[in-house]
């Protein structure tokens, strides 16, 4: 089990890209993260859920910055209200 304090998000990445479930402690809970979906195309997400069975999913998966994303909001705790990234723009 990784520490939010010790986690690399890249590395992260890497390990979730390949379909690894991974547990992280982030000192007041542990989640559980693993990316859902199709590998390509946007029917995809990261989903994180925590020990109390609460489920957060944070999309378009299968990218870096869904990652990032959701360690800050793990980092700023369970309770903050999620936010979501701002989707491109296909032209």
């Amino acid at each position: 089990m990784q520490t939010l304090d010790s986690v690399d998000g890249y590395s992260l990445f890497e390990q979730l890209r390949y379909g690894e479930t991974v547990l992280l402690d982030s000192g007041t809970d542990i989640f559980k993260l693993k990316f859902e979906g199709q590998f390509v195309g946007h029917s995809s997400s990261l989903v994180v859920v925590n020990t109390s069975g609460q489920t957060r999913s944070y999309s378009p998966g299968f990218d870096h910055p869904c990652v990032f994303h959701a360690l800050d909001e793990i980092a700023l705790g369970w309770q903050h209200p999620q936010t979501h990234l701002p989707r491109p723009v296909l032209l």
